[in-house]
């Protein structure tokens, strides 16, 4: 009985975790207390960057770039990632939140043991990993100093 009211309690803790996590994506904080229009902008920025970032690598990627893909003016870009460090880390916070939510979807629908969910983390790691990142949601984040 003790052993069943560990796991309980351990599974309990995981799923307050989870939850902490979907509040904390990069889009969901660049969000809060914007326009729709402003989400949109965002979210369109972070998909750019996500492409650009993909295609051309770190070196080149720059502000100007990802505005000319998102189609929006880079003081825009700027507006929201004053940096290009600033982008990057949204971009790849915002990629990591995407991973980890597709666990979370799994967790909650009882294909993962916390055991497998906090395993498959450490997959995120892998270079692979990077080649099949999921495009970013319209809800946030932030990057580098070097600007466009």
């Amino acid at each position: 009985m003790l052993e069943n009211e560990g796991k309980r309690r351990a599974i309990a803790e995981i799923e307050t975790y989870l939850v902490e996590q979907r509040t904390i994506r990069p889009s969901a904080a660049l969000a809060a207390g914007r326009s729709p229009k402003a989400i949109i902008t965002i979210g369109q920025i972070l998909a750019a960057g996500h492409r650009v970032f993909v295609r051309d690598g770190h070196a080149g990627l720059s502000l100007r770039k990802v505005a000319d893909e998102a189609g929006v003016a880079v003081g825009n870009v700027n507006y929201y990632f004053e940096t290009k460090r600033a982008l990057i880390e949204a971009v790849l916070c915002e990629a990591l939140a995407d991973y980890i939510e597709e666990h979370i979807q799994q967790f909650e629908a009882g294909r993962d043991s916390p055991r497998g969910f906090t395993t498959g983390l450490n997959d995120w790691r892998s270079p692979a990993a990077f080649t099949k990142l999921p495009e970013v949601s319209v809800n946030g984040v932030t990057g580098s100093s070097t600007s466009a």
